[in-house]
């Protein structure tokens, strides 16, 4: 919540909240590969942040399936439900299949810390040569800059992924109303 205060007077507001539907993630996902292809990388390899660039890593690895060596993922995480904390990052075992020119994914750039402190480990921990970042959405206040972007959105807006609905469901849940 945010505290609007004016003079004597002080409102609470939520911030603006920004839904993005199956239909809009994928026309967005075919929009980013049109820019891919625009770009002339030639990747190897593709590497989904995992959880929300897992989303735009399949598909595009299905459509690229003629040019990707390998679909890999690895997991950062920052966010605890809507609070930022330090940014976690652990390989997974599909890291290790990385070509040497990755395609690195992600649904969106916030900061930009996830994408900066991933293409800095690739390159001196895994022996990249190059990286193309590519995210679906961008902050108009990121610090680092996404090589490839479809979308811009306003500061202080609060994404909600159509594959988030998920996050506050738990097998108990299930286990009762289903």
């Amino acid at each position: 919540m945010l505290l609007i205060t004016n003079g004597s007077h002080s409102t609470e507001i939520d911030p603006v909240k920004l839904y993005i539907t199956k239909e809009r993630f994928n026309r967005n996902v075919k929009m980013l590969a049109k820019k891919i292809d625009a770009s002339h990388f030639r990747f190897d390899s593709i590497l989904a942040i995992t959880r929300g660039g897992f989303f735009v890593g399949d598909p595009l690895s299905r459509i690229f399936s003629t040019r990707v060596k390998e679909l890999c993922t690895i997991n950062a995480k920052s966010y605890k439900g809507t609070e930022k904390g330090r940014l976690d990052v652990s390989a997974v075992a599909t890291i290790y299949g990385l070509g040497k020119r990755v395609l690195l994914l992600d649904d969106l750039v916030e900061s930009g810390d996830t994408l900066e402190t991933i293409s800095r480990i690739l390159k001196e921990q895994y022996g990249v040569e190059e990286v193309l970042t590519a995210v679906l959405f961008r902050k108009t206040e990121t610090r680092f800059e996404p090589d490839l972007f479809v979308e811009e959105i306003k500061d202080g807006t609060w994404i909600d992924f159509y594959y988030e609905e998920f996050d506050n469901v738990s097998i108990e849940d299930l286990n009762i109303y289903l």
